[in-house]
């Protein structure tokens, strides 16, 4: 340490690199609101983090079908299959905890949560911690719109 630095620490100013690291930091929290945009509305929120996780379509139900949030525009018809495929494999297998369906196109992936269901469809294979942390996600923002 300089006679300088320990100087401009006694008065109070900063020094270049306290400057120059000010700016760094502040240019990182703007980039990262850049990358990472504020969401207005539910649908906004979901997109969001499908393009996070690079899934291509994200839904929050209840078991009775009925929509929560979602990434897309065919939700409800989604959520009604997704929750009728839970509640049949429940009925068959009561301690089934996480359903993946492959099929020509990708994955489908059913996440019972509770008294709700996260379906998930994705081309390429997601594993179950990387699920549980997207619906964490999702259940961050079902409080924040108060949609829960």
């Amino acid at each position: 340490m300089t006679l300088k630095t320990v100087w401009l620490k006694v008065v109070g100013k900063k020094t270049q690199d306290e400057k120059r690291n000010e700016r760094v930091e502040f240019l990182r929290e703007l980039l990262w609101m850049e990358t990472q945009k504020i969401a207005r509305k539910p649908a906004e929120y979901v997109k969001n983090i499908a393009k996070d996780f690079y899934v291509e379509s994200l839904i929050i139900s209840k078991k009775d079908g009925s929509v929560i949030m979602s990434s897309d525009d065919d939700g409800f018809a989604r959520a009604v299959k997704g929750s009728s495929i839970c509640e049949y494999v429940a009925s068959e297998f009561p301690g089934a905890k996480f359903l993946t369906i492959k099929d020509e196109t990708g994955y489908n992936i059913i996440y019972p949560v509770g008294d709700l269901i996260c379906v998930l469809r994705s081309s390429g294979e997601i594993s179950d911690i990387e699920v549980k942390k997207i619906f964490e996600r999702l259940d961050e923002g079902m409080h924040k719109f108060a949609l829960k």
